[in-house]
C-alpha cells in the first residue's frame, strides 16, 4: 500500500529493502556491491555510501553487518540540504578490503594480489564469479536502491533511470542489464552518465527483474487505466467527429433544399424527392440512416436517402447556375 506523501520510487525501494530470506547465500553480497558501485564516494582513508532514503540506509547497514563490516552511520540535515536528511555510511579501508577479500576468495585469488579498493573492481570481480541470473538480479536491485528512480505512472510519462558515477560503471550496468534483455539508453547529466528506460514494457520488466511485485502491479494498473482512458477519448473524439460530419452534411442539404424552395418550390419536385426534402427540413439533426425512418411513404435505407440527397443537391446546383446566368451581367 502506498504511504501518504511517498513517491513511487520510495514505494518501490521500500518494498525492495523489506525482502528477506529469498536469495541464495552469495546474492546479498551482489545487492551490497550493486549499491556500493553507485553510492560510494572516496573519503579520506575509506569510502562513504550516500542515500537520502532512511529505509535504504538501515537495510544497507544491516546487510554490511551481515558480512562482518560495521559502518559508521551519520545523519546530515540543515539548510544546505533544504530540510532533507542525508544518510552516510562510512567505511574504512579495512572494511573495504574485507569486502574485497570476500570476492577474492570466491575467485580463488589472494587479497595481496588486489590492486586496491575500488567499487568498480569489486563489482567486476563479483560478477565474473557469479554469473547466475539470481545474483545479477540482486546486483541491479542494489544499484536501483543506490541511485535509481522511477516516475509515478499515474501522473508522469513512463521513465526509469540509474545514475552512474563513471562511464565504466555505466557500461558494467548495461552489461548486467543485457542479460535480461533490458536495453538502457544513456545521456550525460551534469557530468554523470544516466541510464534510462522509457518503454513501459522494459520498465515493467526491470521491476520484475529486481522483484518489486507491488511496483509491477501498480504500474500495470496505471497503464491499463491510461489505455482505457485513451480508448474512451478516441471513441468520444470519433463520435464528436461523426456528429460534426452529420451536422455539416445536413447544413449543405438544407441549403440545397432552400434554394429549390425559393426558386421552383418543393411542390415541383417528384414525390420521392419532395418527401425526403421535407423530412430533412423537419429533422435537421439526424444522420442519413436515421432520416430514412421519417419518410411518409415508408422507411428507406441509408443508400436510398443518400441517392435522393445527391439528386436534390444536383438540382440545386443547376438552379443556382441558371439564376446566375439570368442576372444582369451574367454569362
Amino acid at each position: 500500500m502506498k504511504q501518504l506523501g511517498a513517491s513511487f520510487t520510495e514505494v518501490v525501494k521500500g518494498e525492495l529493502v523489506r525482502r528477506a530470506g529469498t536469495l541464495r547465500a552469495d546474492c546479498p553480497l551482489g545487492e551490497v556491491l550493486g549499491f556500493f558501485l553507485l553510492a560510494a564516494e572516496r573519503e579520506g582513508g575509506g569510502f562513504v555510501l550516500l542515500t537520502e532514503n532512511a529505509a535504504v540506509a538501515r537495510a544497507m547497514y544491516h546487510r554490511l553487518r551481515g558480512f562482518g563490516v560495521v559502518p559508521k552511520l551519520v545523519v546530515e540535515s540543515g539548510k544546505r540540504l533544504r530540510k532533507r536528511r542525508r544518510y552516510l555510511l562510512r567505511l574504512g579501508d579495512a572494511d573495504v578490503l574485507h569486502l574485497f577479500s570476500l570476492t577474492a576468495k570466491a575467485e580463488g585469488a589472494e587479497v595481496r594480489d588486489l590492486e586496491g579498493p575500488s567499487p568498480l573492481r569489486l563489482a567486476r570481480r563479483f560478477l565474473r564469479r557469479h554469473r547466475s541470473l539470481t545474483c545479477r538480479r540482486a546486483f541491479l536491485r542494489g544499484a536501483f536502491l543506490a541511485r535509481g528512480t522511477v516516475s509515478d505512472p499515474k501522473s508522469h510519462p513512463y521513465h526509469l533511470e540509474l545514475v552512474a558515477p563513471t562511464e565504466e560503471a555505466a557500461r558494467l550496468l548495461r552489461e548486467v542489464a543485457d542479460a535480461f534483455s533490458l536495453h538502457f539508453k544513456e545521456i550525460l547529466r551534469r557530468g554523470s552518465p544516466v541510464l534510462y528506460l522509457k518503454d513501459v514494457e522494459e520498465i515493467v520488466e526491470f521491476l520484475r527483474v529486481v522483484e518489486s511485485t507491488h511496483g509491477v502491479l501498480e504500474l500495470e494498473d496505471a497503464r491499463a487505466i491510461k489505455e482505457l482512458k485513451s480508448q474512451v477519448n478516441r471513441l468520444v473524439n470519433g463520435e464528436t467527429a461523426n456528429v460534426a460530419k452529420t451536422i455539416e452534411a445536413s447544413m449543405r442539404q438544407i441549403e440545397a433544399i432552400r434554394t429549390i424552395e425559393r426558386t421552383i418550390g418543393l411542390a415541383s419536385l417528384p414525390p420521392a424527392l419532395r418527401e425526403i426534402a421535407e423530412a430533412r427540413l423537419a429533422h435537421p439533426e439526424v444522420s442519413l440512416a436515421e432520416l430514412g425512418r421519417y419518410v411518409p411513404s415508408g422507411p428507406i435505407g441509408k443508400s436510398g436517402v443518400n441517392h435522393r440527397m445527391r439528386r436534390l443537391i444536383e438540382i440545386s446546383r443547376r438552379l443556382h447556375s441558371q439564376v446566375a446566368r439570368e442576372k444582369p451581367g451574367g454569362v
